[in-house]
């Protein structure tokens, strides 16, 4: 009963007082749920501003998909170097309404992150006020996690994954104990999705309905073959979209990457054992959850479906010999895993009278995954390469963005997302050639880093060659790279040239190779040459950068000898010219040694050859620094 205005008596049943005390537990959710994400949010701080490469390269698809060139990496080639549908369908989201694509992708993976922090108070179940500690204590596992901090934030699928995973097991849990239509629906729905999240993900609905079976027995039938039908068909329907948009029956990451061989055997189990210390609060919650639930008839079902999850999974992970990425990317599903699993003990262990030793025991997690951050071997913080990949892709993609010159690259996110240009994926992770062509050594090398064929890049001719990571390196990282240096093909063919790149506060200088033919190159005909300005900056301190007008400018320094070699003039009168000087340089034009003419590079020099030559340019700066706005040019008649 209360009273309300003009002093009039209404009674309050039962059905209005469990629909008030509903609606405050759902906003105490949402309120606990807010404060994990943002202790999350401040974990992430301590390794901003990291985002993979990797990441990068799942943005270009994105960005070409929005711009209505499908789901490809580059023109004219169809190749799924992605292994995350679905993550990049998601980022196209927000795009759609104009948001960086950048802030879009981490704003996914925070609400995902919270989903998954959703999922939590689903298994605990909380109704009392020690349940919601209960609740925030075991959401102190995730966000003390350097794993989750890192992924949330990491520009991959991880959180996504994640948040599915965890909803999927509270739905197949609550569907094989219950009998919820509902839960099962859910159930299938997030085991199926998770074959779009990731490509192996038709592994966790698999390892699922094989914990289910363990579990439940024929009480599970209904819900494992749920779980088993939304995996074969989202998983049936990507594959006909493969095979009708790509022409393959696997992603071609799968062939870029998976080798069944014995050193990726032994460094799976290098990367497992390697983890049992950063990683020590969730591997012990799985343990002692797992030895506590299998010994109580209560938690027997949750303790097998959870074990079977995470033994199928490790399994695997040590069969493709782990992984190369930050913060243990591949195990925090194993993260993930142990926290839901904490999550569902506590649940059970809050209605017992041992209420207060499960808190102790759960603060002590929280505890030991918060210091496992000292004991974990965690770059990421340090990883901030690809910010020097986005300056540097900003930079080409205003200089040539008229031109369009294919740019090859080890590193096959950064440069191109920012540079929106044509692009060669030198390690063939985008590339269908390379990944179908694999040398026989495959498995003995870096996973991801073993493709490459020095004929074949040559053959491909790309007008940029990035060797390394941003911002680049003079000579190739990867053996086909250095083969194809030292070919005498490629000497002849392209010049090391540095160009200035600026952005984000940072100004910075990128060692390149451009070819002296093509879209970019030096341009003959047959009554002029024209060598654009960044062919002169071979010299050490010279640079190339894009000027205030949008012209590319040359700056050398004083004492610069620069060289431009083998340039085809033919028979007659010809005038040389520094387009827009400025400074004291002299040019000398030699064939074959000889002196043909020498001058004032600051003037117009005009000079005769009795028969077509092959000319080499050299510009020597004298005093202070020569400046061109333009390049040089080679004009035929003298005029």
């Amino acid at each position: 009963m209360r009273t309300v205005g003009g002093g009039v008596i209404v009674a309050t049943g039962p059905s209005t007082t469990s629909s008030l005390r509903r609606h405050s537990q759902e906003l105490l959710a949402v309120a606990l749920v807010v404060t994990g994400v943002l202790a999350v949010l401040a974990h992430e701080h301590a390794y901003a501003p990291f985002f993979t490469d990797d990441g990068f390269i799942s943005l270009r698809y994105t960005d070409r998909l929005l711009h209505g060139a499908g789901l490809t990496w580059t023109d004219h080639e169809r190749v799924e170097g992605y292994s995350n549908l679905l993550w990049v369908l998601l980022c196209a989201v927000p795009g759609l309404f104009r948001i960086d694509l950048l802030t879009g992708a981490r704003a996914l993976g925070v609400l995902c992150t919270a989903a998954t922090l959703g999922a939590v108070i689903a298994a605990v179940r909380p109704t009392r006020a020690w349940h919601w500690v209960g609740a925030a204590l075991v959401m102190g596992l995730f966000v003390a996690s350097d794993s989750i901090a890192v992924w949330s934030m990491g520009g991959l699928e991880s959180p996504l994954v994640g948040a599915l995973l965890s909803w999927g097991v509270v739905s197949a849990l609550r569907a094989a104990r219950d009998g919820e239509r509902a839960a099962t629906v859910a159930a299938a729905a997030c085991f199926g999705l998770l074959c779009w999240a990731r490509v192996d993900g038709a592994l966790w609905a698999l390892a699922a309905a094989v914990g289910l079976t363990l579990a439940f027995r024929k009480q599970a039938l209904r819900v494992c073959c749920a779980i088993l039908g939304g995996a074969f068909a989202f998983g049936a329907a990507q594959l006909l979209f493969r095979l009708a948009y790509y022409h393959d029956l696997l992603p071609n990451t799968a062939y870029a990457k998976v080798v069944l061989s014995d050193q990726r055997l032994q460094s799976g189990l290098d990367y497992v054992k390697n983890s049992l210390c950063p990683l020590a609060a969730s591997w012990l919650a799985l343990v002692s959850c797992g030895f506590h639930g299998l010994r109580q008839p209560r938690l027997r079902p949750v303790a097998i479906v959870h074990l079977v999850l995470a033994a199928v999974w490790t399994a695997y992970v040590v069969r493709i010999g782990g992984d190369f990425f930050p913060a243990w990317r591949q195990l925090t599903y194993v993260v993930v895993l142990a926290g839901l699993f904490v999550a569902f003990v506590m649940g059970d262990e809050l209605r017992a009278p041992i209420a207060p030793a499960t808190l102790r025991w759960t603060a002590s997690l929280v505890v030991l995954a918060a210091l496992g951050s000292h004991f974990n071997n965690n770059w990421a913080k340090d990883e901030v390469w690809q910010w020097d990949g986005i300056v540097v892709g900003k930079t080409l993609g205003r200089m040539f963005r008229a031109e369009q010159p294919l740019v090859a690259v080890d590193a096959a996110g950064a440069i191109p997302y920012a540079s929106g240009l044509p692009a060669l994926d030198m390690l063939g992770l985008t590339d269908r050639y390379l990944a179908h062509h694999r040398p026989k050594s495959m498995g003995r090398g870096a996973m991801g880093h073993e493709l490459g064929d020095a004929s074949y890049y040559l053959e491909r001719a790309p007008d940029i060659v990035c060797f390394g990571v941003p911002p680049c390196q003079r000579d190739g990282k990867f053996a086909a790279q250095r083969e194809m240096v030292a070919r005498r093909a490629f000497q002849r063919a392209y010049v090391p040239l540095r160009f200035e790149a600026s952005g984000n506060g940072r100004t910075l200088t990128a060692p390149l190779w451009v070819r002296r033919e093509g879209p970019i190159g030096i341009r003959t005909t047959s009554d002029s040459v024209f060598v654009p300005s960044y062919f002169l900056t071979t010299p050490e301190g010279a640079v190339a950068r894009l000027g205030p007008a949008g012209a590319i400018e040359a700056d050398l320094p004083s004492g610069a000898r620069s060289r431009v070699e083998h340039l085809r003039l033919g028979v007659g009168s010809w005038r040389l010219e520094a387009l827009a000087p400025a400074g004291t340089a002299r040019f000398t034009l030699a064939v074959n040694g000889s002196i043909v003419t020498a001058g004032d590079a600051a003037k117009p020099l005009e000079f005769t050859l009795p028969q077509a030559s092959s000319v080499d340019l050299e510009l020597d700066v004298q005093g202070g620094s020569f400046f061109t706005t333009s390049g040089v040019r080679f004009r035929a008649g003298g005029a």
